[in-house]
This record gives C-alpha cells, structure tokens and sequence, in this order.
C-alpha cells in the first residue's frame, strides 16, 4: 500500500512527525498527560504531526496487556490517525526519511518540562516565579486550551464520570477536595488541618445549601479521618489507594489500566464540582483545566518547590508523618527511602527499574 508524500491531520497537510514518549518512568498519570499536551506544544511549533509513543517499556506502570500496546489510548482518543508503527511502516517503505521524523532527546523533554518557560505545567519548577498567582492563572489558561482542542476522554470514562455525578451531586453544593500524600515530594505539602478549616468556612459560607464534600487523595488514612469528620456528606470513588508512601500507581494489583483510570476519574469528578481546594500536586490543578467557573481555594500559592536531588526528597507521608511513627521508627524509614531512590537514579538501577518488574517491585518507593 502507498502512501502520499503529505499526511493530512486536522485538516492540514504535513511532511513531519514529531514522537512524543515519556521519558521519566517515575512519573505518575498527570506528569505524562503533561508530557504529552507540550509534546503537542512542540509539534505544533515544528509544523509535524504528534505521534504517541507510550508503551510498556517506557511506561511499565499504566501498562495493561489486557487493554493493548498503546497506553495512552486506554483513556483517549487518538491524538493524530498516525501510529508508531505507522511510522516505522512509512520509514521501511521509504516515504518517510530519519530528517522527516524528530524524536527529541530525554534531556530535551526533561528540560521542557521543568524550564522552558512557555511549557504547560501544574507547578513551577526550578525557577519560582515573581508573582506565582498571576503565573498559576497563565498556565491554567494555556492548560484549558490544550485540553479543549486536543484531549478527547474515551467513551467508558466518560459514562462512567456522568453516572457517578448524576448520583450523587445533584441538587448539591460540591467541594471537590484533592489531598495528596504517599510520595508527593517536589513541594512543600499541604497540613491536613488547612484543608478541613477551608472545607468548614466554605459549607459554613453555603449554609443555605446542601453542602458535599469530594475527596480524591492516594492516602487511605486522609480518607478514613475525612469519613471521620463529614460522615454521609463525603463523596469519593472505590480507587486503589495507599496506606504507606508508595503511591497508588506504584502498587501491584489485577489490573495498570484501573490506576490510570481512578486518577482520570478524580479529575474529571472535581472539575464538575462548585468549589475546589487543592495543593500544589497535579491532579487538582489539572481539574481546573478540563472546566471554568468553580470557586477555587489554591494552597500551592503558599507552597515551594525544592530542588533537592532525586534522592535526597522527602515524601509527603514522612515529612507530615502521615503513618504516626515512631521517631526511630521514622529515621530508619527516611533512611531506606532514600537509599532507594539513590539506587533507582543511578545508571545500572535505572536500566534495572525500567527493564524488570521484579526490579521495580523490589525498589518500589
């Protein structure tokens, strides 16, 4: 079968393709949703066509041989009608050329999406910004833009997302509340005692409504003390949760796909609600992009970023003690950890973590 010299996407024609990989296999769902919408970014600035190349070597842990090769397409709809074996097809075939194809470097797609200072992003990065609200606020503009024009939810996400909120939040005032714990480590994390007086001065504010709360966190101790304090009134979804500082994504269980799909879920779920708190973690920040016109409480603005390396950051379960450890206990803990992490950033370990699973389940952290 022939192809033309000029492949059509969006109504246009293109001699390029721009490859769009994650090439950070700690990352969790929305770090590669990111990569993916300044993968897009860049494709555009380069006149080429994206193609997705998420699978499970560079993306072991959403990897689901039951839903197929292409992660990315276990949640979205395609991208562009290429796909990576299109163009290695195109390349045998000698239509394409290596100068028709750019798969940028993993340190260009690092620097990218820590530096560049016209990414898309959740959080700043190394360079703290002067006025971090008005930086928030560009940032979510671009975020919705992207999300609008490009990302397409695959139709069980979206059935399953309606029919939970055609159940429960009707005829209701919605506080959608993302709390981050397990190994959230790249900020400064949030008290749990400033969720629950935002959460009460809002309900408080509201008195005139029926008030719900909507939790999405990784941490099942957040969601046993959140039942403890609002009882019938609190509103979440069966997702695999942690209750030590492994996140969620990192958990062995039946099936990857259902990791992807408890985040895609909690995003959708806050971005329908009134009014949503959030830290300086992703998945809140990320609700706001897939709607408008919700009250929002932002704690990231009281957050930093740390620039420690790799190994040498510290989770959110630990620096807030999430697990009620013992001091002893406690420093060894920290002490494991962060030879883990030191082990999984070296070459050899790194090789190993993306190679092995049983690797990865010996250096889970």
């Amino acid at each position: 079968m022939r192809y033309p010299k000029t492949f059509l996407w969006n109504n246009k024609a293109y001699k390029k393709f721009y490859i769009i990989r994650n090439v950070d296999i700690h990352s969790g769902f929305c770090a590669i949703m990111v990569y993916v919408l300044n993968g897009i970014k860049r494709a555009e600035a380069q006149n080429a066509i994206p193609v997705i190349h998420f699978d499970k070597y560079n993306t072991p842990d959403f990897y689901d041989s039951c839903c197929g090769e292409s992660i990315w397409e276990y949640f979205f709809e395609a991208i562009s009608p290429y796909s990576i074996d299109d163009i290695q097809r195109f390349k045998e075939e000698k239509i394409l050329t290596t100068s028709d194809i750019y798969l940028p470097s993993s340190k260009e797609v690092i620097w990218g999406h820590h530096h560049d200072k016209q990414r898309l992003a959740t959080f700043w990065a190394y360079s703290t910004p002067i006025d971090k609200e008005n930086w928030m606020k560009e940032k979510r503009r671009l975020g919705r833009k992207y999300i609008n024009k490009y990302i397409r939810l695959k139709p069980q996400i979206t059935e399953k997302a309606s029919s939970y909120i055609n159940t429960h939040f009707k005829d209701s005032f919605i506080i959608g509340v993302h709390v981050r714990g397990t190994d959230f480590a790249y900020a400064r994390p949030t008290n749990l005692a400033n969720y629950f007086e935002e959460i009460d001065r809002i309900i408080l504010e509201n008195s005139n409504k029926v008030c719900r709360v909507y939790l999405a966190t990784d941490q099942e101790q957040y969601l046993t003390l959140f039942k403890s304090r609002y009882f019938e009134n609190l509103l979440y979804i069966d997702a695999i949760r942690s209750n030590n500082h492994i996140a969620p994504f990192r958990i062995d269980n039946d099936t990857s796909y259902k990791k992807g799909e408890d985040v895609l879920l909690d995003i959708i779920m806050l971005s329908k609600c009134n009014h949503v708190i959030k830290g300086a973690a992703a998945v809140g920040e990320m609700a706001l992009w897939f709607n408008t016109g919700m009250g929002i409480t932002d704690f990231s603005l009281q957050s930093e970023f740390y620039q420690n390396p790799y190994h040498k950051l510290e989770t959110a379960y630990s620096s807030l003690n999430i697990g009620k450890k013992s001091s002893l206990t406690l420093a060894i803990h920290k002490l494991k950890f962060k030879g883990v992490r030191r082990i999984t950033v070296s070459i050899i370990g790194y090789m190993l973590f993306k190679n092995f699973k049983f690797i990865r389940k010996l250096l889970r952290h």
